[in-house]
């Protein structure tokens, strides 16, 4: 019986980190879905911005992009692949990103647009990060369960996920 419960938790071990990695990629996919869909149409970002902030992006990369494309949307610049790298190197020189791979960002964006417009892109980020700020919210406080006092941490973890 004892084996069968270690296979069993096994099982529901490794079901749960495929998900978990699953999640992380679709996660990313949907970060460069909509990066790349702004590239294709820039005047979308008005209507992106509605759904997602530079918080919703857990990659680096597509959150310095988002940044810039913002930048430039603010200061009534036209959005262009050589116009975000320039942003980025002038106002974020230490970020070290690649400028041939956000030019190559440019590539198939045919792809992209086809699968979905850009505020279907952005509200698919805002769930994932969503996910993820309540899987981390959980996470801290199942491991602060047995250091506070429950009702406190009940508290704690309500005014976090209503943040």
């Amino acid at each position: 019986m004892i084996i069968i419960g270690i296979i069993l938790h096994e099982n529901i071990k490794a079901k749960t980190e495929r998900a978990e990695n699953v999640s992380e990629k679709n996660y990313k996919t949907y970060q460069e879905g909509l990066i790349k869909s702004l590239i294709a149409d820039p005047s979308q970002i008005s209507d992106v911005v509605q759904y997602v902030s530079a918080s919703d992006f857990n990659d680096d990369n597509y959150q310095l992009i988002f940044n810039a494309m913002l930048e430039l949307n603010r200061d009534q610049e036209e959005i262009t692949l050589p116009g975000i790298v320039n942003q980025i190197v002038t106002e974020t020189p230490e970020a070290h990103i690649d400028p041939t791979w956000i030019l190559s960002l440019g590539d198939d964006l045919t792809k992209w647009t086809i699968k979905a417009p850009a505020y279907t892109w952005a509200k698919l980020v805002k769930q994932e990060s969503s996910r993820f700020r309540v899987k981390e919210i959980v996470n801290n406080a199942s491991s602060e369960v047995n250091n506070e006092q429950p009702l406190d941490l009940i508290q704690t973890v309500n005014d976090e996920l209503n943040q």
